[in-house]
């Protein structure tokens, strides 16, 4: 899970947006490139499409207008939190 503006994880700068990676698998990923070599061909490199486009975001506006990420404010017991949902063609 990637979450945007959170604590206690790691965390990543954009331009302006700061997310971290609750995930342990994801967040290693991103430092090291770990585990690419474990996944199916072409789930890495779209990984690093995703937080590029993440990192070169000013702020939420920038997410909500690349359609494919499907940026949503969640509600109920998750209000306050984003989500941000991604997939990948023919994998």
């Amino acid at each position: 899970m990637l979450t945007l503006a959170g604590r206690g994880a790691y965390y990543g700068r954009g331009a302006s947006l700061r997310f971290r990676f609750e995930d342990r698998k994801l967040r290693r990923l991103y430092e090291q490139s770990s585990g690419r070599e474990k996944l199916p061909e072409g789930v890495a490199t779209a990984f690093d499409e995703v937080v590029s486009m993440i990192e070169s975001a000013a702020d939420e506006r920038d997410l909500y207008a690349l359609k494919s990420l499907r940026y949503e404010k969640l509600s109920g017991p998750r209000r306050g939190q984003r989500s941000l949902r991604s997939t990948i063609n023919g994998a």
